[in-house]
C-alpha cells in the first residue's frame, strides 16, 4: 500500500466520525478524468486538504468555444469539511478515498454523477467557474 492510500485511509476512517477532530492532512492530487476527443480535452482532478475536498476541471477545445465563446472553460467544486465527510462516508466501501472517488465520479460524465449524488444525498458544495 502506498503512502497516499494510507493517508486517505486515515481521512476515510475519520470522515465517518464527523464530530471528532480531524488531523490536518494534505493528500496528493489525483486525476478523475483525462480524456480527449476531436472536440474537447477534459482534465479533472481532486485533492483533499485539511479534510476538505476540492475538485478542479478544465475543458479545452471546440466544444467550450461553441458553448461559451472561449476555447477554455475552468470549473471548481469545493466541499467544506462536514460535506466532504458526508460525501466520503456515503460512498461504497473500498480500498481508499482515491479509488472510491475514481470508481464513482471518474471519466467524462463523472461530475454529472457527482452532482446527482450530492443532490440525492443533500450534500452541499460551492461551484465556481470561468471562461
Amino acid at each position: 500500500m502506498n503512502g497516499e492510500c494510507s493517508a486517505m485511509r486515515i481521512i476515510d476512517s475519520l470522515s465517518a466520525k464527523q464530530n471528532e477532530i480531524k488531523p490536518k492532512l494534505q493528500v496528493n492530487t489525483f486525476v478523475l478524468c483525462d480524456e480527449k476527443t476531436d472536440r474537447v480535452s477534459i482534465h479533472v482532478w481532486a485533492e483533499i486538504t485539511d479534510g476538505c475536498l476540492k475538485i478542479s476541471g478544465q475543458d479545452l477545445g471546440q466544444a467550450p468555444l461553441e458553448f461559451f465563446g472561449e476555447d477554455e472553460y475552468e470549473y471548481f467544486y469545493t466541499f467544506d469539511e462536514k460535506n466532504t465527510g458526508r460525501l466520503i462516508g456515503l460512498l461504497p466501501k473500498g480500498c481508499c478515498i482515491r479509488e472510491r472517488m475514481i470508481d464513482n465520479f471518474g471519466g467524462a460524465d463523472g461530475l454529472k454523477r457527482l452532482r446527482e449524488f450530492c443532490e440525492k444525498n443533500e450534500i452541499k458544495y460551492e461551484f465556481s467557474n470561468w471562461f
